[in-house]
């Protein structure tokens, strides 16, 4: 007997799968088995034809995890979090790019989770430098960058090295793939 999910018998190629419909009057006993094969589905399988319900199974696919929005804001408060809990560390603040901080509703999403990702740093004008986190969503396209966030810590661009580092492994994180792995 094999089985097989409602997915796999639609991805099968449609030379090899079909429905009964020929009428067999060359079986003796067709009138009496007839309901067994007409209407039923059919595939091909090592050169055998199987036909539901005589060698064939076809099971209701497994439901899929519901998929849900994660909003950058949520991957920016967990990220400075986890930033928070490294020693010694420079953290003044984490913003979503092209969000504003004080809108109640969180309004971009996550949306990346084939990306590449790319830190870089910039030292800044005054006090401290900044952090930039960029997704490039076609690896076919480096120079099609999405900025997501703008992070600032209050240091030279000597130390904020370390702390570039720990942003960078913030998104290989087990916490963060969790967090993005039913968008």
């Amino acid at each position: 007997m094999l089985k097989l999910t409602q997915e796999q018998y639609d991805k099968s190629h449609a030379d090899f799968k079909g429905l009964w419909s020929i009428e067999r009057t060359d079986w003796p006993d067709w009138d009496a088995i007839k309901e067994r094969y007409m209407g039923k589905r059919t595939i091909t399988h090592h050169g055998a034809l199987l036909v539901e319900g005589v060698g064939l199974e076809i099971t209701p696919n497994e439901p899929r995890p519901e998929s849900r929005k994660v909003y950058l804001r949520e991957i920016g408060q967990a990220l400075k979090a986890k930033l928070y809990e490294q020693p010694n560390t420079h953290l003044h603040w984490v913003a979503v790019i092209g969000e504003d901080s004080v809108q109640p509703e969180p309004v971009k999403e996550w949306y990346f989770n084939d990306a590449l990702i790319q830190v870089g740093i910039v030292e800044g004008n005054g006090e401290g430098c900044f952090v930039y986190v960029h997704v490039q969503k076609d690896r076919y396209f480096p120079d099609h960058l999405i900025a997501l966030f703008r992070i600032k810590f209050l240091c030279s661009a000597t130390h904020v090295f370390r702390d570039a580092a720990d942003v960078f492994e913030f998104f290989k994180s087990k916490e963060f793939l969790a967090m993005t792995r039913n968008t």
